[in-house]
């Protein structure tokens, strides 16, 4: 649905109201596209289909609702051979390959080859390079939310099993016969300049349906897990590793991300540096084994991820006020805290 407001002056002429927010306000139709004061309705034909002509107001410069201009929805784009794909990386993304072929390097992540007919999803905060393997046409949409929206009655139990398992990897999804007919549509839509936040997030929703009518639960859980456990996921993310005792770079790797973006996130999310952090919480992982267990030092010092027994005893002193022995045989004061 498409709605524009005239009305006329006293010539019996099209005119545009100053208030047109307020009327469009008052009689329900935000998000709709209207004009601009300077803006005439015009007739213009269809591209892709000469029998039909769309009427359009010109660019809704008003209208809150307008996002040609933003990363949220969808969009279509063609490639040229070794043309290169830039998505906005702070939102998660899902391609849908119309024609040709890709390539997608995701950082920490394998190398895959998306087809024709095929989708995949791109995680929020990634660093990732997609590049045209031949001519290609790819409509792509910047999620609305960060995560599609399932019935979570058919879905949610499902993803939360298996975000945990597979958001490692990314992988494909063929596209069958009514998901195609969608991108078909989807496609129509954006060559005559639909470009209603509504319209797209409603679209996103049906795509949504679609998906869980047509595709089985666990496979929709397992392509979809990396989206799912996304930017605002990311204290699960971290916590998912935090017993692998990783440095900074080997955890930015992990999750997909620049060391630059992890820190930042962390610092968002745990009010504190990850180094600061990390050593806290190493600190208190080393403490607790040596007053708790019977671990030897050469076992303790391969499971804290140290790169030797001495680093070990070096990190002791310094954080703990004493060496390894000294703190086992309680020559040392020390409290044990059990949350980190």
């Amino acid at each position: 649905m498409f709605v524009s407001i005239l009305c006329k002056d006293r010539n019996n002429k099209p005119n545009i109201q100053t208030h047109e927010t307020e009327i469009c306000d008052k009689y329900g139709f935000r998000g709709y596209s209207y004009p601009a004061k300077t803006s005439q309705t015009k007739s213009v034909k269809n591209k892709n289909s000469p029998d039909m002509k769309t009427y359009y107001l010109s660019k809704p410069d008003v209208c809150p609702q307008y996002i040609a201009d933003t990363p949220t929805g969808f969009r279509i784009r063609t490639l040229k051979k070794e043309e290169e794909l830039a998505l906005d990386k702070r939102f998660s993304s899902l391609i849908l390959l119309r024609h040709g072929q890709l390539k997608i390097v995701v950082q920490g992540m394998e190398t895959i080859s998306v087809k024709a007919n095929q989708m995949c999803p791109i995680p929020a905060d990634s660093e990732h390079n997609i590049t045209s393997l031949e001519s290609s046409e790819v409509l792509y949409l910047y999620i609305i939310g960060g995560k599609m929206n399932f019935c979570p009655r058919l879905l949610s139990n499902q993803l939360e099993k298996e975000q945990h398992l597979h958001f490692k990897q990314i992988t494909t999804l063929d596209i069958n016969p009514v998901v195609q007919q969608f991108t078909n549509l989807m496609t129509q839509y954006l060559h005559d300049g639909l470009f209603c936040y509504n319209v797209h997030r409603i679209k996103q929703e049906e795509l949504a349906a679609i998906l869980q009518l047509y595709y089985p639960a666990e496979k929709l859980a397992a392509f979809f897990a990396p989206l799912q456990l996304g930017s605002s996921d990311f204290p699960g993310k971290v916590l998912s590793i935090v017993e692998e005792y990783l440095t900074i770079e080997q955890m930015s790797e992990r999750l997909c991300m620049s060391r630059s973006t992890f820190i930042r996130q962390f610092k968002t999310y745990f009010k504190e540096s990850p180094n600061k952090w990390l050593v806290r919480l190493r600190s208190d992982a080393l403490l607790k084994s040596l007053l708790r267990s019977d671990e030897s030092f050469p076992e303790l010092a391969e499971r804290l991820r140290f790169s030797s027994q001495q680093s070990m005893s070096t990190f002791c002193k310094q954080h703990l006020h004493g060496t390894p022995t000294q703190i086992r045989n309680g020559e040392v004061s020390v409290t044990i805290t059990d949350n980190p």
